[in-house]
């Protein structure tokens, strides 16, 4: 049930201290968040490893807000709820730690059901007369958004050391991880290989390549179909413990880039409101060095080391999608005559 407030007589004063506005309606925004999880393992006699985690979050919100500002019921009805449900289970099987070649597979399930309730209302007094009874409103829309989200994901990964001499040895790892979910029924193999070298004792050398995946969607607004979008990474980089294990060194050189990026644009047909959609293609790549140290003399147990981390990078936009520059210059231009 909608229940007006009624309209303050005075005029709140503007101070450097004011707290309070002079609005008629409500402007609050309160939520709840939960979950549960559950991890249940068992080890074999071989080294084996079988473990099952389940986990089951919850979210619910509900704002409202006098858009207004002003003691007259001309924009107070702004509201809108939103509510989360997921469940996730995995389940995997990992292979005894040290031995020369370790591994993990499983299986994971996500469930997830999201919907988005909201409503906006005017009065548009006194240019319109009231809404006669039992309407709150002369002018409003009503939007609901639901979405139902069902995927299984089959993963495995290993890695297997190879000795090359006293205090060396290389390791090579892949991991690999193919998704299978909603509606439209696609299909796609996301990995991670790498291999690292030991240089010396406290120093390791290691280079990895990877592929990621984020799977289509539809915008809420106008159910438009989202294609997926593809990250793919490279990383090189160095790490060392020096000096007795006091001085940490790390050095990283990476480049990723991303086909199809996915992207919030404000929609120009309607303000304050925005869509999803595949903006283009997009390249990162960059340094990024780290450091942290202990004080000779001083109980690496009993002290806080002092520690840097830099990482300059340069991000530049390779493709703009066609859907996604019609967007832009339709808001560029309407921001140009408002």
């Amino acid at each position: 049930m909608k229940r007006r407030i009624a309209a303050p007589t005075q005029i709140v004063a503007a101070t450097p201290t004011a707290v309070h506005i002079a609005s008629d309606g409500p402007s609050t925004f309160n939520f709840e968040a939960g979950g549960a999880q559950a991890t249940i393992s068992y080890d074999f006699d071989g080294g084996l490893t079988l473990t099952n985690i389940a986990a089951y979050r919850a979210y619910d919100d509900h704002v409202a807000l006098d858009s207004d500002l002003v003691p007259q019921g001309f924009a107070n009805g702004n509201e809108g709820r939103r509510r989360f449900r997921q469940f996730s289970n995995e389940f995997r099987l990992s292979s005894p730690a040290g031995d020369r070649f370790s591994y993990q597979a499983g299986v994971y399930y996500l469930k997830l059901k999201a919907t988005d309730d909201s409503e906006y209302g005017v009065n548009a007094q006194p240019v319109l007369p009231p809404p006669p009874a039992p309407f709150l409103y002369t002018l409003g829309s009503l939007t609901s958004a639901h979405a139902r989200n069902e995927s299984i994901a089959v993963f495995a990964g290993g890695e297997f050391k190879i000795t090359l001499g006293p205090n060396h040895h290389a390791a090579s790892s892949i991991f690999a991880l193919t998704s299978v979910g909603d509606s439209k029924s696609t299909n796609n193999l996301s990995f991670r290989g790498g291999l690292d070298y030991t240089i010396a004792p406290d120093v390791l050398a290691y280079v990895t390549y990877s592929r990621g995946y984020k799977g289509p969607t539809f915008d809420g607004v106008t159910a438009t179909p989202v294609k997926e979008e593809i990250a793919r990474s490279i990383e090189l980089g160095l790490k060392s413990t020096l000096f007795d294990r006091r001085l940490r060194l790390n050095l990283a050189l990476f480049s990723t880039t991303f086909d199809g990026y996915q992207a919030q644009v404000q929609d120009p047909d309607l303000v304050g409101r925005f869509i999803t959609l595949n903006a283009g293609d997009l390249r990162s790549r960059g340094v990024e060095l780290g450091f942290n140290a202990t004080p000779a003399g001083v109980s690496q147990e009993h002290v806080l080391a002092p520690c840097c981390q830099v990482a300059p990078s340069d991000a530049e936009i390779t493709w703009v999608s066609p859907e996604f520059l019609v967007e832009q210059l339709q808001a560029d231009a309407q921001g140009a005559y408002d």
